[in-house]
């Protein structure tokens, strides 16, 4: 009889909570996860989840569990990315804000901003200054 993992989260949560459990570079964990693509790039969500097909009926695995990785959006090999993931976890909230943020930048289609091109290194004199409004009303010299 093949159970599911039940907690397959639980590294990922030590980890989060400040425990700092061992770290196996040959054992991918499950959570939610940032890197950056280049050296000098902006972050982006990674996440490693469980993929378990279990039965309705019995609650027993109907087919082996394997373990699946996203990397800014797009299915990466979880072992090869584990290396670069493993010391970086993040919380669930802010792996959602990371891959919307990365999915604005995209539809903005602005060649400057960083998340739109996260395998470029972020170039400081790129930026443009922010412009602010005159407030209305007079000013105190």
């Amino acid at each position: 009889m093949r159970q599911p993992d039940n907690d397959p989260r639980s590294w990922w949560r030590a980890a989060l909570a400040g425990e700092k459990p061992a770290i196996d570079m040959n054992s991918p964990q499950v959570g939610f996860y940032r890197r950056r693509l280049v050296r000098l790039g902006p972050w982006v969500g990674c996440c490693i989840y469980l993929h378990q097909e279990v039965d309705a009926e019995t609650g027993e695995l109907t087919d082996d569990a394997v373990l699946c990785c996203d990397v800014n959006g797009k299915p990466a090999d979880p072992e090869d990315q584990w290396t670069y993931l493993a010391s970086q976890p993040i919380t669930e909230k802010e792996f959602q804000f990371l891959t919307k943020l990365s999915r604005y930048a995209k539809k903005k289609k602005d060649p400057a901003e960083p998340l739109a091109n996260p395998r470029k290194p972020i170039d400081p004199l790129q930026f443009r200054l922010p412009t602010f409004n005159k407030p209305k009303g007079k000013t105190k010299p």
